[in-house]
């Protein structure tokens, strides 16, 4: 499946071509999906975990999204002390898209279920 893709990513583009064979290149693919979907789930559940604490509506999601985003950056700033890892600053920015789409998706649900419930009422 992963086989004809071309991604561009970190300033270079990727492929099973380029990146040494279709093993490679799914091996690529997951571990950015793995960035994506860990980082979506936490900052979907941080939302949902920490919104009623906030008593102005639109500081909950920006704090949960930057503190998210710093979570990132100690996470690359490991990579960076072990050996054999690379950090890269296009991770941190997957990690919070995962992240941001975790919690508008939570707002547009939000959204939605404050709809249906005053159709319901009225």
């Amino acid at each position: 499946l992963v086989g004809n893709w071309n991604i561009y990513y970190g300033g270079k583009w990727h492929n099973a071509h380029l990146d040494g064979g279709v093993a490679s290149m799914t091996e690529f693919v997951i571990r950015k999906a793995a960035h994506f979907s860990s980082y979506f789930l936490v900052g979907l559940f941080a939302y949902l975990g920490l919104k009623r604490i906030f008593k102005i509506n639109w500081l909950g999601p920006l704090f949960i999204w930057l503190t998210v985003i710093g979570l990132a950056a100690f996470d690359e700033f490991h990579q960076f002390l072990t050996g054999d890892r690379t950090p890269s600053v296009h991770d941190i920015m997957l990690d919070g898209a995962g992240a941001l789409t975790g919690i508008l998706l939570c707002l547009i649900g939000q959204a939605v279920h404050t709809l249906i419930m005053k159709k319901k009422s009225s």
